[in-house]
């Protein structure tokens, strides 16, 4: 516990402290970068230091233990250091869930490298200041700054993240808490039994592995995933057993820092301590706690939603995901015999009447029902990074279950039940048919990226829209990106949509259109000749052309703003 809090909080301070300087500078350079890792280092060290004086009982490590953590090396091993990799002429990413959202982060991560200004405008859209959590892109642009590539980076920060998050998991629900997230996934995975073949049969259903759907693509949870896990064994010490194992300084912080790297698992944690804290009427361990988080969280939060406004993005579905489907047969094939475990955990608990059981099984109903009708986002999937804290939640009370109500000669057969689709969706995700995804073609990217080099990240590009556009891939900002990444991001861009398709087809007015989008540069490449053939290009005779390459042409307007 005492090394996954240290690397918890040299992430933490060293990402803070970096956004401070750049918003007081203006934008992020290697001195910047170089005087935030050592800041986070020394903190990273304090905190060292002040747990070194605290005694912690590790679980115990059996058989299952030891299963569990060969499982989880593999499973970091293979999918982080095959994260982002070439092969041949193009790079490429092993899990197809990561497919979109790489090519995303690439986006953001050479964004901020490239010295962008704070607080930073939306990369994708031209109307609009950055609401998404960039910690963790904004930790490996620091490295990208110095020099380092993205295919040494990635990889080595989703390994050091991803076998952080095992230990935590490990520390908090042992082997079962472990298994409950690697082998995660509803029964679809015991078609294998009647097929004898490894494939994804979660593909099609709601509730997927979470090892494969949120600690490898989604990159804020390589944070928010540990640090949560650590908080809430924290608040357990602190306000279920009244025996608080670290500093309130650690835990604040962790807490209000929170917002920068995954906002969800804020709101989750937000809810969680004030349950606990109204429950057990333990203000004074609160208040304390809270003097840590205000400020920071405050801050975050005000530029994250844009003073708030961003808030609008909550809606109301009755189900979630669950549709016009039988809703028996939803929760049996996303959930599994997990449903039937859920229910047997929460009658024991409501039968024995134990303050702590009680309130950890119904906090965890209580999130679980709320994320089946209120959406936290504009795609109702997105709830998942709620429902998997509900879900998560009652492991250690499991676990503690499992040993007192369950003979150890069936516990491997519970196990089978619980884990085996899951186990098969994973295994089969170590080696997939073709070995991975195409992201872009490296050639381009390069070519593309030495034709914008001398051009300011946040000037506006006009290009098309797609998600792995190079001229978004090599940090710079574009009119309007993939409209799946803007309408996932809350971002309503019709009308800018509509102008740039306008521009780019060289409507009569596209000069006029150009100066309203605030655009100097259009680029004319193999996406542009692909959504905007009928384009008459009235740029290629009435702008500059100012570079080519083999790949496309990049035209000055002239300062049209």
């Amino acid at each position: 516990m005492r090394g996954i809090v240290t690397v918890l909080s040299f992430t933490a301070v060293s990402v803070t402290v970096g956004l401070m300087l750049c918003l007081i500078g203006g934008s992020l350079n290697t001195i910047i970068a170089g005087a935030s890792l050592i800041l986070g280092l020394g903190a990273g060290f304090w905190v060292w230091r002040d747990l070194g004086k605290i005694k912690l009982s590790r679980p115990s490590i059996g058989i299952f233990e030891k299963f569990m953590f060969f499982s989880w090396g593999l499973f970091c091993f293979r999918h982080f250091f095959w994260l982002y990799f070439q092969n041949g002429s193009g790079m490429w990413t092993l899990d197809r869930h990561n497919f979109g959202d790489l090519s995303q982060h690439i986006t953001f991560i050479n964004y901020i490298a490239r010295g962008v200004n704070y607080w930073p405008n939306e990369p994708f859209f031209v109307d609009g200041k950055f609401h998404y959590p960039f910690g963790m892109d904004f930790l490996a642009a620091y490295f990208v700054n110095f020099g380092l590539s993205l295919a040494q980076i990635l990889p080595i920060t989703g390994l050091i993240f991803g076998i952080t998050t095992a230990m935590a998991l490990f520390w908090w629900g042992g082997g079962l808490g472990m298994a409950a997230f690697l082998f995660s996934g509803g029964t679809a995975g015991y078609k294998f039994l009647t097929s004898g073949i490894l494939a994804d049969y979660q593909a099609d259903i709601a509730w997927k592995n979470l090892a494969l759907t949120i600690l490898v693509p989604q990159r804020g949870f390589l944070f928010a995933l540990p640090a949560g896990i650590v908080l809430i064994w924290a608040w357990q010490k602190r306000f279920l057993e009244n025996t608080p194992k670290f500093p309130f300084y650690i835990e604040g912080l962790l807490w209000g820092l929170m917002p920068l790297f995954q906002f969800h698992t804020f709101i989750f944690l937000s809810s969680l301590v004030a349950i606990w804290t109204l429950a057990t009427k333990s203000y004074n361990h609160a208040m304390r706690l809270f003097a840590w988080a205000f400020i920071p969280a405050t801050i975050e939060t005000w530029y994250l939603t844009g003073g708030f406004h961003e808030a609008s993005i909550i809606w109301f579905k009755r189900g979630w995901m669950i549709g016009d489907e039988n809703i028996f047969k939803f929760f049996w094939v996303n959930f599994g015999a997990f449903v039937i475990l859920f229910g047997w955990v929460l009658y024991i608990a409501l039968k024995r009447k134990i303050k702590y059981e009680l309130l950890v099984v119904i906090p965890s109903l209580c999130i679980l029902l709320f994320s089946f009708f209120v959406m936290m986002a504009p795609w109702e999937w997105d709830n998942i990074k709620i429902i998997l804290w509900a879900y998560l939640l009652p492991m250690p009370l499991v676990a503690n279950y499992f040993a007192e109500y369950i003979n150890s000669r069936w516990l491997s057969f519970v196990y089978l039940v619980l884990f085996l689709s899951g186990t098969v969706v994973t295994f089969y995700s170590l080696n997939p048919d073709g070995g991975g995804y195409e992201l872009f073609r490296r050639d381009e990217m390069e070519e593309v990226c030495a034709t914008l080099n001398e051009i300011p990240p946040d000037t506006r590009i006009a290009t098309g829209q797609t998600y792995n556009h190079p001229v978004s891939l090599c940090g710079h900002g574009v009119v309007a990106g993939y409209e799946g990444y803007l309408w996932s991001h809350g971002i309503n861009s019709k009308v800018v949509s509509q102008k740039l398709k306008d521009l780019m087809l060289g409507t009569p007015q596209w000069r006029l259109t150009a100066k309203d989008l605030g655009v100097r540069y259009i680029y004319w490449g193999t996406q542009e000749k692909k959504d905007f053939g009928t384009s008459l290009r009235p740029w290629e005779t009435e702008a500059k052309l100012l570079s080519s390459n083999r790949w496309g042409n990049l035209f000055y307007l002239g300062d049209t703003p």
